[in-house]
């Protein structure tokens, strides 16, 4: 896409072809500081392999520090511009826009065009675990694209020979496709037959088969979740898949950047030290304060001066050098399980789930490193969450059974979910789908629009796409609704 099959895929071809080379000459310098390959005994079957992995990982979680904090994070009113693409803080998208661009073509041209050679080659170096490790990553980044526009390319992609303008699908038939690719990956991952296995090359979870799996299974229940609205068996299904899911937060699936080398620090750390386009929006970290609530150093670092008001820096959790980002969480698993549960039996018995999620985005987030001063500049150490604050916390914020109304406890629960999915994807799907059980709400949580009186429901095809693949269907703009939205 972004002239998709005309131009990215030679351009992307050619990246290949200059890191094979690169590698061959000096393995060492290609490794994004992990990968370890015996010099001694490479072969290009395994060498392609090792180096497509690791590529496609960093790609992947660039696309969800850096894009989807700045797209997503906006239109939540989790981050705002405070110089730059200001007009996008009252909804002013449009097919221009460089944020959307860039998050449509990332994740297009990188993230899933690496996944498809890695699954493609896979099939020939008999190596099911690379092939079910991108399948993954395909899913998520598919996924993505089919909750943000909606209708989007997916059966005719990479095939310039027989499709130069790939067709968009309908999101209904996209989302039968992710659950097909991440059952797929789940065979794949039980495969004992792998010739080539993963190791550090996956910097996600050093190969760890075990915890893929998990994570996908954690994915189908997501993706089931958002189909709440059109899909009776929705409950059902993710339910299902939760049983098999993330069990703790040792098995949490991030990306985590590097510090050590510029090119590979975390993009809101260069956002922060650098450009300073977007901060937090002070609206949030209000809402954070006013509950007392122990994530807020973590997430935002808050000051304010004579000249520039009140400001909210991003927070060491997410701008630090060697930050994280998340993929798929514990603590999201059991906001799933919490939802599903009140849905199906009610707030008595949802209020153990959802307080277990609450511990846990706690215990996951104020583990992390936190500045020892408000400056944000000075030297990190971690500061670990007393057991005090943390009990005080959850009781204060997870009693959701001494709520009056329904309508109260799912306010509640999204509320509590929303701050612990900070910066993530999930925080607009969540807002979009759960019009099902406060129908006269627009979403939840309850949010202020910016401008006007509602929240956008989704983006405009970027400008690229329209000019150069003739399939492109006319946009319906951004209060549509999408296909699971209705």
């Amino acid at each position: 896409m972004l002239r998709f099959n005309r131009q990215i895929i030679p351009f992307m071809k050619n990246i290949f072809q200059i890191l094979f080379i690169f590698c061959v000459i000096s393995i060492s310098s290609c490794d994004f500081t992990k990968t370890n390959i015996d010099p001694n005994n490479i072969t290009e079957d395994k060498l392609l392999l090792n180096q497509r992995l690791p590529t496609l990982e960093y790609f992947f979680g660039n696309v969800l520090a850096s894009d989807i904090p700045k797209t997503v994070g906006n239109t939540m009113g989790q981050t705002i511009y405070i110089q730059g693409n200001t007009g996008l803080n009252t909804y002013l998208y449009g097919p221009a826009d460089p944020s959307k661009i860039s998050l449509w073509g990332s994740s297009y041209s990188r993230v899933l065009f690496t996944a498809d050679q890695i699954i493609k080659d896979a099939d020939s170096k008999n190596a099911p675990l690379y092939k079910g490790i991108s399948k993954i990553i395909y899913a998520v980044g598919l996924a993505n694209l089919a909750s943000i526009w909606g209708d989007v390319p997916y059966k005719q992609l990479f095939n310039i020979g027989d499709f130069p303008d790939p067709v968009f699908d309908s999101q209904e038939s996209v989302y039968d496709g992710i659950q097909k690719l991440l059952n797929d990956a789940i065979i794949d991952l039980t495969n004992t037959t792998s010739a080539l296995k993963p190791t550090a090359d996956d910097f996600i979870f050093n190969g760890d088969v075990a915890k893929w799996t998990k994570t996908a299974y954690a994915l189908k229940a997501r993706y089931h979740l958002h189909t709440i609205r059109v899909r009776q068996t929705s409950y059902d299904l993710a339910e299902a898949a939760l049983a098999n899911a993330l069990q703790s937060n040792a098995d949490n699936c991030v990306f985590k950047f590097v510090a050590g080398n510029p090119s590979q620090t975390h993009p809101l750390y260069n956002e922060r030290v650098g450009t300073q386009n977007t901060q937090v929006d002070t609206k949030f970290t209000d809402l954070l304060n006013a509950k007392n609530d122990p994530r807020l150093p973590f997430y935002s670092t808050v000051r304010s001066s004579l000249t520039t008001g009140k400001r909210a820096l991003y927070g060491p959790l997410y701008s630090s050098k060697d930050s994280y980002m998340p993929v798929i969480t514990y603590e999201e698993c059991m906001f799933m399980k919490a939802e599903i549960t009140m849905a199906k039996s009610g707030k008595a018995a949802a209020e153990s789930d959802f307080k277990t999620a609450i511990k846990a985005s706690l215990e996951r987030v104020c583990s992390e490193k936190k500045w020892t001063s408000d400056s944000g500049t000075t030297a990190l150490s971690i500061i670990p969450i007393t057991s005090s604050i943390l009990g005080t916390f959850i009781n204060s914020q997870g009693n959701i059974d001494s709520l009056a109304t329904d309508a109260d406890v799912w306010k509640r629960i999204f509320e509590q979910k929303y701050i612990a999915m900070f910066l993530q994807a999930e925080t607009w799907n969540d807002y979009r789908r759960t019009k099902k059980y406060i129908p006269e709400a627009d979403g939840l949580p309850i949010l202020t629009p910016r401008a006007g009186n509602a929240l956008p429901r989704r983006y405009n095809y970027p400008s690229n796409e329209i000019n150069y693949n003739k399939s492109t269907p006319a946009d319906k703009g951004i209060f549509a609704t999408v296909w699971w939205d209705n």
